[in-house]
């Protein structure tokens, strides 16, 4: 048995340290907390944007040192980082040996990087997560072109090892 944190009575199940009764109280009074927080933001906003104003003009060198920081990074060691960031610690690696694997080409239209004005994105199941190849901006967003779908499906079959199933035309 546990001591509630809200009300201090003996409990058997717990939610975040309280006894049922003060968890849904607390959530039920969740959403007027967040409502009275917005109206008290919205009547201080003039103040609010006029000292982050005053704050911007008073510390511009800092700011901008630190901008140039991020942007002095190498091309590479940013898009590591934004991999990293969408896609977990192993996207780095993972696109490393897909660019080597791929020879540094879209794995279905097959434009090589240096055709490009982006780098080569990194394709993805977005149920499973699972990673499964570079492909150009192009494709990695088309859908309506027969040929280009013919192409991403043997893609698709290649990236699964043969498992991926055409869903049914609607």
């Amino acid at each position: 048995m546990v001591v509630c944190g809200g009300c201090n009575t003996l409990m058997k199940h717990e939610a975040k340290g309280l006894c049922r009764r003060c968890y849904f109280r607390i959530l039920a009074q969740r959403d007027d907390i967040k409502a009275k927080r917005k109206a008290r933001y919205e009547e201080q906003k003039p103040v609010i944007v006029a000292q982050m104003k005053q704050y911007r003009e008073s510390h511009k060198e800092e700011i901008s040192a630190r901008r140039q920081r991020v942007y002095r990074m190498s091309p590479a060691t940013n898009h590591a980082r934004r991999l990293i960031r969408d896609f977990g610690p192993d996207a780095p690696q993972f696109y490393s040996e897909a660019f080597e694997r791929q020879g540094g080409c879209c794995d279905i239209c097959g434009k090589h990087q240096s055709q490009l004005s982006r780098q080569l994105a990194l394709d993805h199941d977005h149920i499973t997560g699972q990673f499964r190849g570079l492909l150009c901006g192009g494709c990695n967003h088309r859908l309506a072109d027969s040929e280009w779908m013919r192409k991403a499906q043997l893609y698709l079959n290649r990236a699964t090892g043969g498992t991926y199933i055409q869903p049914p035309l609607i």
